[in-house]
């Protein structure tokens, strides 16, 4: 908005500055204010990501950034879902650290970038190499003179396995037992922790 202020000063000759509408007060100044109508343009948020192929234990940052200086909070709300196109949530326990499977970051006012970080598990069972795709579902700023919109489209995030395969043996090669034993124990081992649900094989 803008003010501009008109005062009354040095009369010519027979005029004064005085109260000329006899409400009892003088009035030498006015003050003028234009009001400001136009909206901003949108602003528009672009997303970096720094690596999208992670092998386990492997981290990525994901930045957001703005045309220009935000004008209000801008809220981004985001989700990582598994295979991409899927509306099912991504499993929780391929992420740990400063990030989960969902949540918000704000571009504060005033600013023009925020950061999210993801760190992959890096655990001991082997398993598929995984893909996960990288949503934003919503972006939200209550200064309506400068709406904000996400433009780029969801990503795909691969995480690679680096654990080797399940290796199953007995612990020893032979046993004796004597013959009127009516049972006998015979002991396997895997080389990894077995995963949820076990593993099943078959002994002949």
């Amino acid at each position: 908005n803008r003010t501009i202020v008109f005062g009354l000063a040095n009369p010519s000759t027979s005029l004064s500055v005085d109260d000329a509408n006899g409400d009892g007060a003088v009035q030498t100044f006015h003050t003028y204010t234009i009001t400001d109508d136009d909206v901003l343009a949108p602003n528009e948020i672009s997303l970096n990501i720094s690596q999208t192929a992670l092998t386990e234990g492997d981290s990525s940052t994901f930045t957001f950034t703005t045309d220009h200086p935000a004008v209000g909070n801008i809220a981004i709300a985001y989700e990582f879902r598994k295979d991409d196109s899927s509306d099912l949530p991504a499993d929780l326990f391929t992420f740990n650290g400063s990030s989960s499977v969902s949540g918000t970051v704000q571009i504060l006012d005033g600013e023009s970038s925020a950061v999210v970080t993801l760190v992959s598990t890096d655990d001991s069972l082997p398993e598929n190499n995984e893909e996960f795709g990288f949503y934003v579902t919503s972006v939200e700023n209550p200064d309506d003179t400068q709406p904000a919109y996400f433009g780029g489209e969801p990503v795909t995030l691969s995480i690679t396995d680096n654990d080797s395969d399940y290796v199953l043996s007995f612990v020893q090669n032979q046993s004796t037992i004597d013959e009127n034993t009516t049972t006998a124990n015979v002991v396997v081992q895997l080389s990894n922790p077995a995963p949820v649900g076990g593993v099943s094989f078959t002994v002949s």
